[in-house]
């Protein structure tokens, strides 16, 4: 009963664009890396912080996993199992994003990553009233 009136709640409907939105943006960044190659993820990322005071080979690590952690993302936030944990996921994400293009020097970038971070928290907020949260179904 709780989840069918969830539906009604303006937050409710908030959460789903929301969530559809997020997954959409991790989903693309993803198929756009796997698309053009791995490979040359790692060589952007490299070229990127090269005079940065990041060490390299923290550079490389996180250039190796960056587009499966935006598939996972992208997979679970559009789930919506454990969203608020889901939630809490993508936001650390793009903390990560927006560190890096600081220290790259990409301020812009990394302003636009805290709108996202934003659109997470907000995110996280509603999540409350999806009616995919494991704890509305326990009503």
């Amino acid at each position: 009963m709780a989840q069918a009136e969830n539906w009604n709640r303006d937050e409710a409907w908030i959460s789903l664009l929301l969530r559809l939105f997020v997954g959409v943006l991790f989903g693309v960044a993803s198929i756009n890396k796997f698309i053009g190659g791995l490979e040359n993820v790692g060589m952007y990322f490299e070229t990127m912080f090269k005079e940065t005071w990041l060490p390299p080979a923290l550079v490389q690590g996180f250039a190796g996993v960056i587009a499966y952690v935006e598939a996972l993302l992208a997979v679970w936030i559009l789930s919506g199992l454990f969203l608020r944990w889901a939630w809490v996921a993508c936001g650390l994400m793009m903390i990560s994003l927006a560190f890096g293009t600081m220290v790259a020097g990409q301020h812009a970038v990394a302003a636009n990553n805290t709108i996202y971070l934003l659109t997470m928290l907000a995110g996280l907020y509603v999540a409350r009233y999806d009616p995919f949260h494991p704890e509305l179904t326990k009503r």
